[in-house]
């Protein structure tokens, strides 16, 4: 691997592990040269760690607009969503755009079905709802233009070192990394069915070498159906973030399936209802290979996230914590509180990506 960034791990008791909050904050007092080595080699030689999980921390590192809080505050402020379209987020109640529209095209296909002439004014809120969140998504994003090939290059040699990389972004980075030299050689995201790059549950078996992808939250350039089928947009890469937002010329109503924000309980119902974030979820659950844990902090909205990695206890897990050089205590108690049932690790500050 070549990731100098994550703590150094070490194998705890279940009565030791209690003790880790007291570790995180005795690390906050050691002197800065010891807790800026790259401890990850260390780690690394413990355990064989063929699977990744990672967090929007990759992204907003590369790219510091992506440390934004909402998307819908976004929309909202920008005035590109309306007070009237903001009642469907607020009867529901959501901050999540997927469940407004998966809604509105649930209600849309009744109305033309029983052929009632509100489906026509329905279908002209649906695109309003969906341009918005492609305005809002694009005010935060990197252009292809702006991610340096040298970038994308480091993070594709990175991805390949892994078997199974989990990512909880729905941007376009990793994917256009993934993509690099214009060939996606190497990996696969079981988007093969039909001809069509639909996703079919029955259809997942991979031989090969390959680094398998799964975007547990969606991605942006991931649409559902009006069947509720999982499929990618064809575009080239350049296009894709340009035409996120934009109605799908053969499929109108294919919405697309980004899981950007909300509480754990709606996270949950929205992947238990997509058989593609489904199979994501349980292949990261089912896994006892070594894992490592980047750039995510697995708040209380991400409990289905944490649901996951306890279903192995046994599973090794090392985790990057990046800390700033002045660090909230509280945040630092969160992240221990979190990461205390599987295992200890020290921390180390965050190189530059090159």
């Amino acid at each position: 691997m070549s990731w100098p960034v994550l703590g150094s791990m070490m194998r705890m008791s279940w009565s030791a592990m209690r003790s880790l909050i007291g570790l995180f904050l005795w690390v906050l007092t050691m002197p800065m040269w010891w807790r800026t080595r790259p401890p990850w080699l260390e780690a690394a030689a413990l355990e064989d760690w063929p699977d990744l999980l990672l967090g929007n921390g990759l992204s907003s590192h590369i790219w510091p607009a992506f440390a934004y809080d909402s998307l819908y505050d976004r929309a909202c402020q920008a005035n590109v969503l309306n007070q009237s379209d903001r009642r469907l987020f607020e009867m529901n109640p959501t901050v999540n755009f997927e469940s407004v529209l998966a809604g509105l095209a649930v209600t849309i296909q009744t109305l033309e079905t029983l052929k009632e002439p509100a489906a026509s004014r329905l279908r002209t809120r649906y695109l309003r709802v969906q341009r918005a969140l492609g305005s809002a998504v694009r005010d935060v994003h990197i252009a292809l233009a702006d991610l340096p090939d040298g970038t994308r290059e480091a993070v594709r040699d990175m991805l390949r070192d892994y078997r199974w990389v989990f990512t909880t972004s729905y941007d376009l980075v990793l994917y256009w990394c993934a993509g690099y030299g214009d060939s996606f050689d190497g990996f696969v995201d079981y988007f093969f069915c039909n001809g069509r790059l639909k996703f079919h549950p029955e259809n997942t078996v991979v031989k090969g070498e390959v680094t398998c992808l799964a975007y547990l939250h969606g991605a942006l350039h991931l649409l559902v159906d009006e069947k509720g089928v999982t499929r990618k947009r064809r575009s080239s890469a350049a296009s894709l973030l340009e035409q996120f937002g934009s109605p799908d010329r053969d499929d109108p109503l294919a919405r697309p399936l980004l899981i950007a924000e909300g509480n754990a309980n709606e996270k949950s119902r929205i992947i238990k209802d997509n058989e593609y974030l489904s199979f994501g979820l349980d292949r990261l659950s089912r896994s006892k290979r070594g894992l490592v844990v980047f750039g995510l902090s697995l708040r209380d909205e991400d409990a289905h996230l944490v649901s996951a990695l306890n279903s192995r206890p046994k599973r090794p897990i090392a985790v990057g914590l990046r800390l700033a050089p002045r660090p909230k205590t509280a945040a630092v108690k969160h992240t221990s509180e979190r990461y205390s049932t599987w295992t200890s690790c020290t921390s180390s500050t965050q190189p530059p990506i090159p």
